[in-house]
């Protein structure tokens, strides 16, 4: 009864659990490519240690630059070309940005 009762009446905490050392050591390890099974063979061998992490934090560090270049693509190409869209159809004003061009058209 005890046992049942505590769960109809216990409260979690909301959100996602609690990160331990060993799941931010599983993700590193991942994003290092170093396999999670091997790793501690690895380990014993202190110059294939060194190898494979250097090896891992090179290849995380250009995959991680390659998708900040993708957003930052992406995000200059969402960007709508201010000349194409600076002049006001009201009054005719020219505007340097959208965002200005935005501001302009609040005072019609």
């Amino acid at each position: 009864m005890v046992f049942y009762c505590e769960l109809t009446t216990g409260t979690r905490k909301v959100g996602s659990p609690y990160k331990r050392f060993k799941d931010s050591l599983k993700s590193s390890l991942t994003a290092c490519s170093i396999p999670q099974r091997e790793w501690e063979s690895i380990a014993s061998d202190r110059c294939a240690w060194h190898l494979a992490v250097h090896q891992g934090v090179d290849t995380f560090e250009e995959n991680r630059r390659d998708n900040l270049d993708h957003k930052w693509q992406a995000r200059k190409e969402r960007r709508p070309d201010p000349r194409a869209t600076g002049k006001c159809p009201v009054c005719g004003r020219k505007c340097a940005s959208a965002f200005g061009l935005c501001s302009h058209l609040k005072c019609h």
